[in-house]
């Protein structure tokens, strides 16, 4: 079967890659855990919230855990499946781009480790630019310091490397120009809603996912079909 055959048979929900469902039915097991097991949120508070670094109170290993950890919690029911959603079908895209990319490099390369590394790295890069944004506006370190949680940096990388696997540089940027314009709307609706959104984490995540796409993923070779 050629590549053209292939994208064209792909369903939207493909669980023949089941690691992206794995991840996303492992962060919604994780906010349960959390959420509704109040012993579990007390002992991991301080490595599963991202605080503005030098946060008084937490120590430099659980600042830096939390770079990887704030991924782990959610604020939110419609958060956590949000991101949960998003990983479950993006992720197929970027498993797919990355098993090919592998074929044609001619390398041994896992492809469910490829969705990981750029989940894991698109959440990290997502908090240190939370962490920019707070020594930039000067936010407090003591207890009305803020705070972030989600896996959102990593969604969002995971968007733009499927945007590089279903349709290369364009798609890309194309999903780019979507993804500012809708944190941008949610950023200016935000005060009126009751919305708070960690816009730097998402910003700082896709670009990772933009950094890391050409080098992992095979460009125009997925595609998303109902």
């Amino acid at each position: 079967m050629n590549t053209s055959q292939q994208r064209t048979n792909e369903p939207f929900f493909n669980f023949s890659e089941p690691m992206p469902a794995f991840v996303a039915g492992g962060l919604i097991v994780s906010f349960i855990a959390l959420r509704y097991l109040p012993f579990v949120w007390e002992t991991l508070a301080p490595l599963v919230v991202l605080r503005p670094y030098g946060f008084l109170g937490t120590s430099l290993p659980e600042q830096l855990f939390s770079l990887v950890g704030h991924g782990l919690a959610h604020g939110g029911w419609s958060h956590v499946l949000m991101n949960a959603g998003m990983i479950a079908v993006l992720g197929v895209a970027t498993v797919k781009g990355a098993r090919l990319f592998s074929v044609e490099q001619g390398r041994r390369r896992s492809p469910s480790l490829v969705f990981l590394t750029i989940l894991i790295f698109g959440i990290v890069l997502g908090g240190v630019s939370e962490w920019l944004w707070w020594i930039a506006t000067n936010a407090p370190l003591g207890v009305n310091a803020p705070a972030a949680v989600g896996a959102s940096g990593g969604a969002s990388a995971l968007l733009a490397t499927a945007g590089w696997a279903l349709g290369g540089r364009a798609k890309m940027f194309q999903f780019a120009l979507g993804w500012v314009l809708i944190n941008l709307a949610m950023v200016v609706a935000g005060p009126f809603i009751g919305l708070n959104i960690a816009w730097a984490a998402h910003l700082g995540g896709f670009l990772g996912g933009m950094v890391l796409a050409p080098v992992m993923i095979k460009a125009n070779s997925a595609s998303l079909g109902i």
